[in-house]
């Protein structure tokens, strides 16, 4: 596989893994811990290709080098080729902006020699090929390699031929070869941007009405779990417990927030910061202030949520409780 597709390939592997993991934690009980691994594995992956690059970043054609590379994208006809040289041990520099791995770099860098320049390279080939060409009027510099020297050293006599003639005499087979990598990398592309619009979609018609919202009262504590919330208040940790109707939750600072479910932390004026845990169409909500704070959570419909908040009452008669 070249390179171009190794890392179109990974791109798409990792917006499927993510992805994938935004959905399932949306429409499961699945914890974020795992969601945030998830994450992390779907970046790896992002970025595993870069560690396999074989360096058919540049391609003569016919009548110009093509450099396609990560953050490095040039066209340079030989005609405005000035002077190229094969360099031995070539200092690349510093970069400016681009991908730079531990021997392989790509995109702009800036060395003592040149200034600034284009690098598509790897510093493990001692020959580097460095091409003087002129842009409106400017000269522009560009040093690059292929998989191995001799490689290298047999593309830098072709661009010298090339460069003088204006052109250079390309194998049929070759010029076929390089138009199907091309037909290929842009299959490629159409094939990321697919599954990420196809995955967006699922992820967004998923998170629109997915999620829980659980709550139970035993002799010790009450449980609320819910999408991205799992809390369990003590009975003897409660300060006042009311019901409350059409409650302004504010803003959701982190959790769940879609048509059915608000859960997770919110932030309001009254509150501050607080947990929340509720069904949407149901009005009615109870606010328990406790030890570690308030939550606020209620049941599937109006009379559910009353009937808890009295259980919820009965247990705790020493605190205050209201009906508002």
């Amino acid at each position: 596989m070249e390179d171009g597709a190794k890392i179109w390939a990974g791109i798409a592997a990792s917006l499927v893994i993510i992805f994938s993991g935004v959905g399932l934690v949306m429409a499961t009980d699945l914890p974020m811990a795992w969601f945030w691994t998830v994450f992390v594995i779907g970046l790896a992956v992002m970025f595993l290709p870069f560690l396999t690059l074989k360096g058919d970043w540049v391609t003569l054609q016919a009548d110009h080098i093509e450099i396609r590379a990560p953050m490095a994208k040039l066209d340079i006809p030989y005609s405005s080729i000035t002077t190229v040289d094969c360099v031995q041990d070539f200092d690349v520099g510093l970069r400016v902006m681009g991908y730079g791995g531990l021997k392989r770099g790509s995109g702009d860098f800036s060395n003592k020699t040149l200034g600034g320049y284009t690098l598509a390279g790897d510093t493990r080939i001692r020959n580097m090929v460095v091409v003087r060409y002129s842009v409106k009027g400017r000269d522009r510099y560009a040093a690059f390699n292929l998989v191995d020297e001799a490689t290298t050293l047999s593309a830098y006599q072709s661009i010298r031929v090339a460069s003088e003639a204006g052109s250079l005499e390309v194998d049929p087979s070759r010029r076929e070869a390089a138009e199907r990598s091309h037909r290929s990398h842009k299959r490629m592309i159409a094939a990321v941007v697919g599954i990420a619009i196809v995955a967006t979609v699922i992820v967004l018609a998923i998170s629109m009405t997915a999620g829980h919202v659980d709550v139970s009262a035993d002799d010790d504590s009450v449980t609320i779990d819910a999408t991205m919330l799992h809390e369990d208040i003590p009975y003897d940790s409660i300060t006042s417990v009311e019901l409350r109707e059409d409650m302004d939750y504010g803003f959701r600072v982190g959790g769940l927030g879609n048509s059915k479910f608000l859960s997770g932390n919110f932030e309001n004026d009254e509150f501050g910061r607080y947990h929340l845990a509720v069904h949407r169409d149901v009005g009615t909500c109870i606010v328990v202030h406790h030890s570690g704070g308030v939550t606020v959570f209620n049941l599937g419909d109006e009379g559910s949520t009353e009937s808890l908040y009295l259980e919820i009452s009965e247990r705790v008669p020493t605190v205050t409780s209201a009906w508002m």
